[in-house]
């Protein structure tokens, strides 16, 4: 039988040809199960396409094997406060396992209506009453969010997860997010606590790691390996989808078949929702790294015909977005081919 390609373009599952972020990993599976942990949230952030819901999601599992934590992955479009108590009435034989305080959350469309109870007053307060129940019992809870946004339902539930906190209950907190959606949720009053909130910005891939694996899986020579790790920059999405487009090419060569597939689901997977949210500002800038994608800070001012000070608010929130990064005076794209797409966009809005 045919080996099918190990490489693969799937936003959230953990790929069979999966580079471990090691340090981040340990760092916050360490954290979680520390016996006084230091930290109780932690939000991964990142660009679309940089892994992060892989990360987040290798983290859950890998804490999921620790008999002593109970782990509720939440939907962001829902409800979160009732989600996360639903889920733990839900959760196989937990109720009868680690709770014995009875509730009657039947108000709530929540388990078994239990009429010698009074219906409980809030899902906050139910919650309080299960955690209490856990920590009695030696139990932490572990809730994972992905894709933060700052709605409702997400301000409320961090509220109640601040307020959990202060009284010294067993939850912890893993989320990510794209940059401005968490800056805008940390800078929401009901959520100050995740100003303080542990920030892990995903990086990109290790060169040797990418590098090794191509070599390994490919059958190719150290030349070509490293020449794919390097165009890939690091960017999860482009690591997995140049590895496929070369393993379906005759001798997995580079050619220009390659390159125009890898280019065109850049585009439609990432870059054009990337484009789109960006700032008119931030595009402006952007549009004269089309031919120079490494470019002196002051060539580019001379060119956008701007000071260095009208930059500078737009160059942060670049880099904090993970699209450029500033080195030694230079302005230098992150994205592989990323100048591709904005020349195109730039030129004929394609």
């Amino acid at each position: 039988m045919e080996q099918s390609c190990p490489y693969v373009i799937n936003f959230g599952r953990i790929p069979t040809e999966y580079i471990e972020r090691t340090a981040i990993t340990e760092q916050i599976v360490g954290a979680f199960q520390a016996d006084v942990p230091q930290e109780d949230c932690f939000v991964l952030t990142g660009l679309r396409g940089s892994g992060k819901t892989v990360l987040f999601s290798r983290i859950l599992n890998i804490v999921r094997q620790d008999k002593d934590f109970i782990v509720i992955n939440l939907n962001i479009t829902m409800d979160l406060l009732q989600e996360l108590v639903a889920k733990l009435y839900d959760t196989s034989g937990f109720m009868n396992k680690f709770i014995t305080t009875n509730l009657n959350l039947s108000k709530f469309g929540i388990g078994i209506n239990i009429d010698t109870l009074p219906p409980a007053a809030s899902l906050e307060s139910s919650l309080e009453k299960i955690l209490k129940e856990m920590k009695r019992k030696g139990k932490k809870l572990l809730v994972g969010i992905d894709e933060v946004a700052p709605t409702d339902s997400m301000k409320t539930f961090a509220h109640t997860f601040q307020s959990m906190i202060q009284q010294g209950l067993p939850i912890y907190l893993l989320m990510d997010g794209l940059y401005q959606n968490v800056s805008d949720l940390s800078n929401d009053n009901k959520s100050t606590f995740l100003k303080r909130a542990k920030k892990v910005p995903v990086e990109r891939l290790n060169f040797t790691s990418m590098r090794d694996n191509y070599k390994s899986i490919l059958k190719i020579d150290d030349k070509q390996a490293e020449e794919m790790a390097a165009i890939t920059r690091g960017y999860a999405v482009a690591y997995q989808a140049l590895g496929r487009y070369a393993w379906f090419e005759k001798d997995h060569k580079l050619t220009n078949h390659v390159f125009s597939q890898f280019d065109d689901v850049l585009k439609e997977y990432v870059y054009e929702q990337i484009w789109t949210e960006l700032t008119e500002n931030e595009r402006y800038y952007l549009s004269f790294l089309t031919k120079k994608p490494s470019m002196d800070v002051s060539e580019l001012l001379e060119l956008a015909g701007k000071k260095k000070t009208d930059f500078s608010r737009y160059r942060a929130s670049l880099i904090a977005k993970g699209i450029i990064k500033d080195e030694r005076g230079k302005v230098i794209l992150m994205l592989p081919r990323f100048e591709n797409f904005l020349d195109l966009k730039v030129k004929y809005d394609w």
